[in-house]
């Protein structure tokens, strides 16, 4: 076998959250993205272990590993760029670190966390995965996103502690008993792909969860017609370019506001931010 053909090991970065310093929890921040002064060019594909240091004395916590799938310069001014994930792990709750045997080691190789986004030593690259034993998810299919409703069965949902992003307990009859009921035109723009594209494509759409799966704390029956919507993709982007994710009525006053003017603008709540990984 040839070396172009033996795939290059992930590389693994360690990111901190200082909530003192930066003036809100983790819990509160965008937890698939940091911010940094350095380059992130080379990030993509890259695994992020996000940490929080919680307290007076000082103990530390891991909060979610993500992988890298885009990068680009930051809009906030404290950092020059970002690297942001869409398939991870959240960790709910807050895994412990300080006791553990290997990690005041882990600690010294990071100086203490003062260096900001730095490559994490192999020898400890075992430690956290132990701490995330079921492996990251590989991407859904791009006709869905990341709250769409995948597979599963009886129209259950959630119940996770761990939560695992992409992997949530989902369903493919829930999925079309909300299409049957709405029709598979976009709740908020109208758009029918049949209509534009023709039949290759009737029937097409994707399905909005308007309860985010990861404020769900334990197993419920979901509802097709109750808690899901069909959108159309370009909406949809829409409605999950913030988290939390922008609602239903939001994202159709947006276009309403382009039809009549801004005068008719409405108040929304501010993006959550994103985390130093200085």
């Amino acid at each position: 076998m040839s070396e172009s053909s033996v795939s290059a090991p992930t590389k693994h970065y360690v990111s901190y959250h200082n909530a003192e310093k930066m003036g809100y929890s983790f819990e509160d921040s965008d937890v698939f993205s940091v911010g940094t002064k350095k380059p992130v060019d080379r990030l993509i594909g890259c695994k992020i272990w996000s940490l929080a240091g919680i307290g007076k004395p000082r103990k530390y916590f891991l909060g979610a590993c993500f992988i890298v799938d885009d990068v680009g310069p930051s809009t906030q001014l404290q950092f020059a760029n970002y690297a942001r994930g869409s398939v991870g792990t959240v960790f709910n709750p807050l895994v412990a670190l300080s006791d553990l045997p290997w990690f005041p080691d882990f600690l010294k190789s990071q100086n203490h966390f003062s260096l900001g986004l730095q490559p994490i030593q192999q020898k400890f690259v075992a430690n956290l995965e132990a701490l995330a034993p079921d492996p990251i998810q590989n991407p859904i299919p791009s006709s869905l996103f990341p709250d769409e409703v995948d597979s599963a069965e009886n129209y259950r949902e959630g119940s996770v502690r761990r939560v695992t992003v992409n992997a949530y307990e989902r369903n493919d009859a829930a999925r079309q008993r909300c299409i049957d009921h709405y029709k598979p035109t976009c709740f908020i723009c109208g758009f029918d792909f049949g209509n534009t594209y023709g039949l290759i494509v009737d029937g097409l759409i994707h399905v909005h969860h308007l309860r985010p799966l990861s404020e769900i704390a334990e197993e419920y029956t979901i509802d097709p017609v109750a808690d899901l919507r069909p959108v159309c993709p370009n909406c949809h982007a829409v409605l999950h370019s913030r988290k939390p994710a922008y609602t239903v009525l939001e994202v159709m006053d947006f276009i309403r506001i382009r039809a009549v003017g801004p005068s008719s603008l409405i108040s929304v709540s501010t993006p959550r931010p994103i985390r130093s990984g200085s």
